[in-house]
């Protein structure tokens, strides 16, 4: 629905009982005009700046309109969505200062920041974990006295050949997440699970989450369906993930619903679950496709929420 106002989105989540929003920030071209190098298709669907929601400028007056939408329509917004790079070498540094405009958005919303920790795709984990202990505890702190959460995406953001080979985010795995937790112990970061990444990256979801339950802040729901045929040609190392696991909506692919979110359950888990759709084919191919996939994912997943 990326082509709609953030009104309209509103009013149709609202008529279809959706509760809450996962919005997209709009970072204005003006505040990036030191990443020319930033590659084509780097936006990642909005994520990385060019959504629904204008940063720049907003207003006391723009954020009492929205609230009163919001009030009328009993649609929340859990988290403004924006994922820049904050470890990149040339983007990172005013993707930073974005970052903080972004935490005071969230702050006068009464909302979270959903986002990705960032990769330096020239450095191996380890060097980035040093890089992230030198970039994101300043912005963790800043977001904590705002009263923001920051929850981090799974996954790693390789669903582009110009992300080969290490991907775009660095925190992937729970043995990553062990670390960063280590070096920003703050209880206002934590995860935003993307569940379709425990497909391709064949992690039981249930160790996952119940390994960092007391660190999960949202779940982005969405699934996906391994394809054998795929590996059985070319194997499993060294091939981009979307040729071996095709998104799916939520409840449609590998995933058993019963074991995630009885995993979810046993750890207490009580905040936001966002529905994500990206399956490009069939029933479900553009906008109106994505409207019912929406609708169809809300369905399945229904009987889990409580």
């Amino acid at each position: 629905m990326a082509d709609t106002p953030l009104e309209g989105i509103v009013r149709w989540a609202s008529q279809h009982g959706f509760q809450c929003l996962e919005v997209a920030a709009h970072v204005m071209r003006g505040m990036m005009d030191d990443m020319d190098d930033l590659p084509a298709g780097a936006d990642s669907g909005g994520y990385g700046g060019m959504g629904q929601l204008e940063i720049v400028g907003l207003t006391g007056e723009r954020v009492s309109a929205l609230k009163q939408l919001l009030a009328e329509t009993g649609v929340g917004i859990s988290a403004i969505a924006y994922y820049p790079n904050l470890l990149h070498p040339t983007m990172g540094p005013p993707a930073k200062e974005c970052a903080f405009q972004v935490i005071d958005a969230a702050a006068m919303l009464g909302c979270n920041w959903t986002t990705q920790v960032g990769r330096d795709p020239r450095l191996d984990v380890a060097d980035n974990l040093d890089l992230f202990e030198a970039v994101w505890p300043e912005v963790v702190d800043y977001a904590e006295r705002k009263s923001v959460k920051i929850a981090i995406d799974n996954g790693p953001h390789l669903d582009m050949a110009l992300a080969w080979p290490a991907g775009f985010n660095v925190a992937t795995t729970p043995a990553v997440w062990r670390r960063i937790f280590e070096i920003c112990p703050q209880r206002n970061f934590g995860l935003h699970l993307d569940t379709w990444h425990f497909v391709y990256q064949r992690i039981d979801p249930e160790y996952a989450i119940e390994s960092f339950g007391d660190r999960i802040i949202s779940v982005r729901a969405s699934d996906g369906r391994w394809n054998q045929a795929v590996a059985n040609e070319v194997g499993t190392v060294a091939v981009l993930p979307h040729l071996l696991v095709q998104q799916r909506v939520i409840g449609t692919g590998d995933l058993n619903l019963g074991n995630l979110f009885g995993a979810l359950w046993r750890v207490g888990f009580n905040g936001d679950v966002i529905i994500e759709h990206r399956e490009p084919s069939g029933t479900f191919r553009g906008a109106e496709g994505a409207r019912k996939a929406l609708v169809v994912g809300k369905r399945l997943i229904g009987p889990y929420l409580i």
